[in-house]
């Protein structure tokens, strides 16, 4: 009755004498061996946490995967679970990355406790698809994110979801200003004039969103935003002189 105890103790032991590959595999005997133990969470746990020490990061994403499908209601669960997408992405496999942070929103969308998570799943998913060459679906994502947080009401939520949204927020804006840089004032007097007006009024329409995202009061992105403004009015200026 008492032999997960030992094996528990003595994978412990291991990894305090930095003997780490012994210690995985004793975490991995113990649940896979006994699964009624009072061990068997932590030892889960452990053994991805090594594994991904030990940048066996296949095997240690499948760890924190099989922890959240063994323990779905011990109040860690949710962190161990986003973390196998963030061991998907240290291995640059983003389809992995996508597949694991669609399962995190499907499954704690509804827990408000979770939301700024929910709102960076939907950026790292983004940026999956960016790399993937997957454009579109990239901006959905980052439009989720931006929806998601205008569903929140606590205020403590909304800071914690802050930097996130505003993330999101200005990758959509700076997918705009894309646009906007490519407008080119060429052609007759008459084109260049009605070219001219229209790219003063988007230059306006954008500046006035990148503003917006100082309202979630976050240094970096309020400062990005800023320099992107300036580089508006610096590519407005140089179409004048081309």
């Amino acid at each position: 009755s008492l032999v997960d105890a030992a094996i528990f103790r003595t994978a412990l032991n291991s990894e305090r004498f930095f003997d780490f590959d012994r210690a995985i595999v004793l975490y991995l005997r113990l649940v896979d061996n006994y699964p009624k133990s009072e061990f068997r969470a932590d030892a889960t746990y452990n053994a991805a946490l090594a594994l991904e020490n030990r940048q066996q990061y296949d095997v240690a994403a499948k760890q924190y995967l099989r922890y959240c499908e063994l323990f779905p209601t011990r109040d860690d669960a949710p962190e161990v679970c986003f973390r196998a997408g963030l061991v998907y992405e240290k291995m640059n496999k983003q389809q992995a990355v996508i597949e694991s942070y669609r399962a995190y929103i499907s499954k704690y969308r509804s827990n408000t406790r979770y939301t700024d998570r929910i709102i960076e799943a939907h950026i790292r998913i983004a940026t999956a698809l960016g790399m993937l060459g997957r454009k579109d679906q990239a901006l959905d994502e980052l439009k989720a994110a931006v929806n998601v947080y205008g569903t929140v009401k606590d205020p403590v939520v909304l800071q914690k979801s802050a930097a996130f949204s505003a993330e999101a927020e200005y990758k959509l804006i700076e997918s705009e200003s894309e646009a906007f840089d490519a407008m080119a004032i060429v052609g007759d007097s008459k084109k260049q004039q009605e070219v001219l007006v229209a790219k003063a009024a988007r230059l306006q329409e954008i500046q006035a969103k990148f503003e917006k995202i100082h309202r979630f009061k976050h240094i970096e992105w309020t400062l990005a935003s800023l320099y992107r403004i300036g580089r508006l009015y610096e590519n407005f200026a140089e179409s004048l002189n081309k």
